[in-house]
């Protein structure tokens, strides 16, 4: 499944669920691989992994009070970086 596949499902989800469940609000994202290449992230791999570092970093912000920019989570695997996600 390409990237723009991937995220045209989940925001597909998303307004599926908003419409059995009216008054709520899920947010989407884009879909525009231009945007999401721009920022490194090419496959569904790499957009998983984008996601879970940047909602590391909000925590680790929301904790501590600062971001974790001295971590190396680019040589930590998605594995790794969940168990570090449990542990803030």
């Amino acid at each position: 499944m390409t990237l723009h596949d991937y995220l045209e499902a989940e925001n597909q989800k998303a307004r599926d669920y908003m419409e059995a469940h009216p008054g709520s609000w899920v947010g989407t994202t884009t879909s525009d691989e231009k945007h999401w290449n721009e920022n490194g992230v090419y496959t569904v791999e790499d957009y998983k992994r984008y996601i879970l570092v940047c909602t590391i970093s909000d925590c680790f912000k929301d904790r501590n009070g600062f971001r974790p920019r001295h971590i190396d989570f680019n040589s930590m695997s998605i594995p790794e970086l969940q168990k570090f996600l449990k542990e803030i």
